[in-house]
């Protein structure tokens, strides 16, 4: 089965953006937010491995010191990318499009000599 978009000859392909990329994998193309349910798991499960380890490098495991700061970084991200993903994706389309002076000067007016 071909997963990648099909486009007519007539139409111009636009690449989705990273977040559109993401919602498709994630199953959430129709724009919905991700599940909570597994955001409410995710993030008291790092908070717990934290102290776990905190536990771990006070009794004396030097290695268990970087973890202690890596899971609540985890536990960050996946707040982050849950808010991120549920955000509105900003549609680009309905921006007016001028050009700059920059164009201007790279494409002078052909009617001027």
């Amino acid at each position: 089965m071909n997963d990648e978009p099909t486009r007519h000859d007539d139409e111009e392909f636009v690449p989705p953006s990273f977040t559109q990329a993401l919602r498709t994998a994630t199953g959430h193309a129709d724009g919905g937010a991700p599940d909570r349910k597994w955001v409410l798991i995710a993030i008291p499960v790092c908070v717990l491995l934290a102290v776990i380890e905190l536990l771990r490098a006070l009794g004396g495991n030097g290695r268990s010191w970087a973890y202690t700061l890596e899971w609540p970084f985890f536990a960050g991200f996946i707040g982050y990318m849950y808010w991120k993903l549920g955000q509105p994706e900003p549609s680009w389309d309905d921006e007016p499009t001028t050009p700059s002076p920059m164009d201007a000067e790279q494409h002078p007016d052909p009617t001027h000599p």
